[in-house]
């Protein structure tokens, strides 16, 4: 029987490819243009830290703080973090209320250097040990976290499969790294027989074409913009694992990194984590005895645009990098979607009489004109809603050292498994804590932060039907901030190891 891959790569690829060379001054949906072609300067800026006395203050210092843009830092029902232009006129709610000048002796100007992110290929990159490994020293740009991911798929290639799961506005891949084994014990080809995953011949077809066809449009799209393209960019097809799929299907942890894009700590971790996973047993630090009985999927760069904005142009850039307004250039200041507000559960919605989503597109918090707007989210929710037996999701940010579960949309909801999220996440504060001293607190994200609708946690929970859904607000607490030196990627690599260890460990123990 003819390969359905290489069946439908025969048939569909001259056609798609045909009509891509017909057209060649087409352009993608959304152009990539830049904010400034001059590098974010912030050399008379400083981060401060204002009190809040209750919950009507906090909606007072947000409302004002939204019509300004200044850009919140973090937020919490204490007090807030704002890193301001201090030449600037400040807002009535913070113009004579008491702050506290955060220690900034980190560098707000990083060397944009078009060479620094334009650089040869690195040498092979050893992963064959994770302690001290020179990779986990710095972070790294977007190409050299897709060097990193390829050298993880080459080194271990029966435990990692790199999966594409769409592109992004400015047509860059959203990937993710799936790691997993076979099912330990037992005949092999019984259980697996047994347990195999059956899925109507019709649907799988339709769902392979419908993603083949998709993804051989954004192959056309390259060749037709002069880009070169190999065999992955082919046959990196979401879907085709559901009718390769030959082993038994696990029960599944999905990971991911930086959403908001200057959260560089976000990503760097979830680098570490899959390197954790794949890496002997033997070794210092290795999770690979989770593969057992778990499948892992690892999604280091939800937002590739953004992230690699802030290697080249803005440092602290936050959103996607969408262009909202294409006839209206005047808007071209003011691109992006926060896209940690763009998801499908209680979308733009208040709580208590608190707006926590900006209308206005140029704010930080713009969740969109409508939910799933941002083609990133909308490639990962695919991605979510065709993978089965999803047990934990776990969303990597910074900073605050906090680990949150739902509701984030509401403080008044309670969620119907609290007992089990709270337990959970008890024991993962601890082995957080435990690892090197650290302190990390739980709660509900609403309680510890502030109402946020749209966010992915209160979807995975509600919609996808994942249990297990947390936000890992990482190190630190505002020394500082967004910028967190090199220095505490393995540390925090390693505490969050711990924290995905002992979350599994629950599950495992508790059960679904």
């Amino acid at each position: 029987m003819l390969d359905l891959r290489l069946w439908s790569t025969l048939t569909l690829t001259p056609l798609l490819l045909g009509a891509a060379l017909a057209h060649p001054t087409q352009k993608p949906l959304l152009a990539s243009v830049h904010n400034s072609d001059l590098p974010a300067n912030y050399t008379s800026f400083e981060l401060r830290r204002y009190g809040i006395s209750s919950h009507e203050d906090l909606a007072r210092v947000v409302d004002s703080v939204n019509q300004t843009n200044i850009d919140i830092w973090h937020l919490t029902p204490s007090h807030v973090d704002v890193h301001m232009d201090t030449t600037a006129n400040l807002p009535e709610s913070l113009a004579a209320r008491r702050y506290t000048t955060l220690p900034h002796s980190f560098p707000y100007n990083y060397d944009y250097s078009p060479t620094a992110v334009n650089s040869p290929r690195r040498p092979k990159i050893d992963l064959s040990f994770l302690q001290d490994n020179e990779f986990h020293r710095a972070y790294h740009t977007y190409e050299e976290i897709d060097q990193f991911v390829v050298a993880l798929a080459s080194q271990y290639p029966e435990l990692v499969e790199i999966v594409w799961l769409g592109a992004s506005s400015e047509r860059r891949d959203v990937f993710a790294i799936r790691i997993g084994t076979r099912s330990r014990g037992g005949n092999k080809k019984d259980k697996r027989h047994k347990k195999k995953h059956v899925h109507s011949l019709v649907e799988v077809v339709q769902d392979y074409a419908t993603n083949l066809i998709s993804r051989l449009a954004e192959v056309a799209g390259l060749i037709s913009r002069g880009h070169a393209i190999t065999m992955r960019d082919l046959y990196s097809t979401p879907g085709f694992d559901v009718i390769t799929q030959s082993r038994p299907i696990k029960n599944r942890v999905i990971i991911q990194g930086a959403q908001h894009a200057r959260e560089w700590i976000a990503s760097a971790t979830a680098l570490y984590v899959a390197h954790a996973l794949v890496v002997p047993e033997d070794e210092t630090g290795s999770l690979r005895h989770l593969l057992d009985d778990f499948d892992f999927t690892i999604i280091p760069v939800p937002n590739p645009d953004g992230y690699a904005y802030t290697w080249t142009t803005d440092r602290l850039w936050y959103k996607n990098r969408m262009q909202l307004q294409a006839d209206m250039p005047a808007l071209d200041q003011c691109r992006g979607i926060d896209m940690n507000r763009n998801w499908g559960y209680h979308w733009n919605t208040s709580d208590n009489g608190f707006s926590s989503g900006s209308q206005d597109p140029c704010s930080h918090w713009y969740p969109g004109a409508y939910p799933f707007q941002a083609p990133e989210v909308t490639a990962i929710a695919n991605y979510i809603r065709r993978t089965p037996k999803i047990r934990a999701f776990l969303d990597l940010r910074s900073y605050g050292q906090q680990l949150m579960y739902p509701y984030s949309y509401s403080c008044e909801q309670v969620a119907p498994h609290a007992e089990d999220l709270i337990e959970a996440a008890l024991g993962a504060t601890k082995a957080l804590r435990e690892t090197h001293g650290i302190p990390y607190t739980s709660g509900a994200s609403c309680e510890l932060l502030y109402p946020a609708p749209g966010n992915i946690i209160d979807w995975m929970y509600e919609d996808a039907k994942v249990k297990y859904s947390y936000s890992l607000m990482l190190r630190d607490t505002g020394t500082y901030g967004f910028l967190l030196p090199p220095r505490y990627i393995q540390p925090v690599g390693e505490e969050s190891a711990a924290a995905v260890k002992s979350l599994v460990k629950f599950i495992e123990n508790v059960g679904l």
